[in-house]
């Protein structure tokens, strides 16, 4: 199982290409996050000018590495 932090979300979400390269790599194993993670994504996009745009981003993020 791997637990992604604030900043290796952000770097996916992004698209670097280490961090993708990274997760493509692990593909059957678990990857997660937690509550605390998720609330500092979503706290960044709503004080960011593109706030839909970057909510979108992080739904469609989380929901792909989210399980449930």
């Amino acid at each position: 199982m791997y637990l992604l932090d604030t900043n290796h979300c952000s770097l996916a979400i992004l698209g670097n290409s280490n961090v993708l390269s990274r997760l493509a790599a692990i593909e059957n194993s678990l990857v997660s996050t937690c509550v605390i993670v998720q609330g500092e994504l979503v706290d960044m996009a709503e004080r960011s000018q593109r706030k839909e745009d970057n909510l979108a981003l992080i739904h469609r993020f989380l929901m792909g590495i989210i399980k449930l």
